[in-house]
């Protein structure tokens, strides 16, 4: 969909911000669900698809979807949390093994896919993203691309519940990497080579705050998206900030607040994500066909209320409609 049919049915990568997944209570974690469920603006959530899909239990995540909401799933947590214990796991991996658990670790997914399709009774999860991890430390980003390129084939004789979007993370380019995968160019190259193929349609996602991490810049985010933008890729855009410092980090992938703005309830004071880098990135998605547009931020705070996480997502949405080129004159 092109920007203007998105504006107000957003997707909210809730989790980072939900308690359950810091500090709270079960109580807090219904509380938090059913404001969300009731806040206007929120078309859909991402969310990552774990082992255990919810601290809480799959059952209990599973009540708190609202009926209308479309799901995208993400693999980032799994992937990450299997690398820390398997450092050669990955889509991107030259390590036959590592890749080959990362392939069995999808098709889980995709069981977790098909059981929230049946329990809201229709096709409601919009797109899976996966990531390329390469093996961690140092590797070889030609054979990297050719193991990334070796998956995305094996991945199209699957049947697939919805489309695939390769997420890009930072890259080992970049400065101080954190999860080092792939550099966005290679990303690009290798689903270029398999989009027109027969199988599950493939595109890209990016995450505003992941670009500012790679390039330690905003600048950096803005060029790695118009570039995206014109490789006609581009599926999926989520805001997440980025800190230059503060107690999510300097230049760490935690998915800051907006800064302060007009209006804003909640803004953090160390995120480079503000309204100005918000307009830039909407003025260039606006050459997009997109699937989902959204935000995914967290609370700095593990043990703050339900008041203030939702106080956060509420900044985050405002701030995209305030940023949208229909309005940013205003």
């Amino acid at each position: 969909m092109r920007l203007e049919a998105l504006q107000n049915h957003y997707t909210v990568g809730a989790y980072p911000c939900a308690p359950a997944f810091g500090q709270g209570s079960r109580a807090e974690e219904q509380n938090f669900w059913a404001q969300l469920r009731n806040t206007p603006g929120v078309a859909g959530i991402e969310h990552p698809a774990l082992d255990a899909i919810h601290p809480y239990d799959e059952a209990f995540w599973l009540e708190q979807i609202a009926p209308h909401w479309h799901i995208v799933l993400t693999a980032i947590m799994s992937t990450m949390q299997t690398r820390a214990q398997q450092p050669d796991f990955g889509l991107a991996s030259s390590d036959a093994a590592g890749r080959k658990a990362a392939l069995t670790a999808l098709k889980q997914l995709f069981q977790q896919a098909d059981r929230i399709n049946q329990h809201l009774q229709r096709p409601a999860v919009l797109a899976i993203q996966i990531q390329s991890a390469p093996c961690a430390g140092a590797f070889d980003p030609h054979m990297a691309r050719q193991a990334l390129q070796a998956s995305l084939e094996e991945i199209q004789t699957w049947h697939w519940p919805c489309p695939v979007l390769l997420e890009h993370c930072d890259a080992h380019t970049g400065r101080a990497p954190q999860k080092a995968f792939l550099e966005l160019e290679e990303e690009l190259k290798t689903l270029a080579a398999c989009k027109d193929k027969a199988g599950p349609h493939f595109g890209l996602c990016l995450n505003w705050g992941r670009l500012a991490v790679e390039g330690h810049s905003t600048t950096y985010a803005q060029t790695c998206i118009e570039h995206s933008v014109r490789s006609g890729l581009l599926e999926g855009f989520l805001f997440s900030g980025a800190a230059t410092k503060g107690e999510l980090g300097g230049w760490q992938d935690a998915h800051a607040p907006f800064a302060p703005f007009a209006g804003a309830k909640a803004g953090y004071e160390s995120s480079c994500l503000n309204l100005s880098a918000a307009k830039a990135t909407l003025q260039s998605l606006q050459q997009s066909d997109l699937r989902y547009l959204g935000i995914k931020l967290k609370t700095p705070n593990p043990c703050a209320s339900v008041a203030n996480r939702m106080a956060i997502i509420e900044d985050g949405l405002h701030a995209l409609a305030q940023a949208h080129p229909k309005n940013a004159g205003n």
